[in-house]
């Protein structure tokens, strides 16, 4: 049950729905609001903020609780989520006593207001919206900082660290390191790639995150094994079935289908990439690797110039005049 299906449920629906379809989730609702969903997901969600009040106030309530502020409370503990929500559960039921001992003397109840969040007595209204914005606080940081995440980021930034596997650039903003072909078994870096696929255990659910799938996905990709890229390969497409279609996931489909020697379709999906976001250096220099490996060097070469042209980072630079040099 969503937010919004919870607070209804303890404060009274204030019509019913009928067959009016079911409220978007609320990572939806602040993807929405910080603009981070594909053009197709936010045409449907404005359709159906437009008729519904429920969603039109949450909007409100996350502007009302700006990214600045939510991204500078602390992580909230357990046992502060179980006490904000003891009270507000008091508050409920106290408020259902006195609505019992009303209809008992034949007092007449106060007529509710217009919106669900508001229809009952100040406190407990104020205790609702607190206890809203913890727990959309809550969700901002897990979203942007889940542990999982991060850990799983930083195993791979260190496996990274001295050498990439890849031949590609993988989605992350990872920095540089040198392409080394050959790959033991056993060495540090394949540990710590375990040790990132290890801490994504909970991203093998087709239910997880975005954020953590697309992760567990790039750790499967920086193996640069053909096992593992079509692991990688199956995450990603699930990702673009689900709506995900940003420049990258398209980004990271290519790399597994380089890495699976299907160069056409990476091709296809960098350009693809590059289609949604034209400044994208990765994808750039991903096709042109792409197009190089697939031998069609008159292609290659204004891709490598424009990466060359348009990189900022030295190290990367470097590796692309290098193999232009080459050919």
């Amino acid at each position: 049950m969503g937010l919004i299906d919870s607070m209804q449920a303890w404060f009274g629906d204030r019509q019913p729905r009928g067959s009016a379809p079911p409220c978007p989730p609320e990572a939806d609702i602040l993807k929405y609001k910080e603009s981070h969903l594909p053009a197709k997901a936010r045409a449907r969600l404005e359709q159906h903020f437009a008729a519904c009040q429920d969603c039109r106030e949450l909007l409100v309530l996350l502007v009302r609780f700006p990214e600045d502020e939510i991204a500078g409370l602390p992580p909230l503990a357990d046992a502060e989520i179980q006490q904000q929500t003891a009270r507000i559960i008091q508050l409920i039921e106290a408020n259902e006593r006195r609505k019992a001992a009303r209809a008992a003397g034949n007092q007449p109840s106060p007529a509710p207001q217009p919106a669900w969040v508001f229809r009952y007595r100040a406190q407990l209204a104020a205790s609702a919206v607190m206890v809203c914005a913890l727990v959309i606080g809550g969700l901002y940081l897990l979203m942007r900082s889940d542990p999982a995440i991060q850990s799983a980021r930083q195993s791979l930034a260190l496996a990274m660290k001295e050498e990439r596997r890849s031949a590609t650039r993988i989605s992350g903003g990872f920095d540089y390191s040198p392409y080394v072909s050959t790959k033991g078994s056993d060495d540090s870096p394949e540990l710590r790639l375990k040790l990132a696929v290890n801490q994504l255990k909970a991203a093998e659910s087709d239910n997880a995150s975005v954020e953590m799938r697309q992760m567990l996905a790039r750790a499967h990709l920086a193996f640069d094994r053909p096992e593992h890229a079509r692991q990688a390969q199956a995450i990603l497409e699930s990702l673009i079935g689900r709506g995900a279609q940003t420049a990258e996931v398209f980004n990271d489909l290519g790399v597994a289908q380089f890495q699976l020697r299907s160069y056409d379709a990476a091709i296809d999906n960098f350009s693809h990439a590059l289609e949604i976001k034209p400044a994208y250096t990765e994808a750039l220099f991903n096709r042109a690797l792409a197009k190089e490996s697939a031998m069609r060097y008159l292609e290659a070469k204004p891709d490598w110039e424009q990466f060359i042209n348009s990189t900022t980072d030295a190290k990367w630079k470097a590796e692309a005049e290098q193999r232009l040099s080459a050919r």
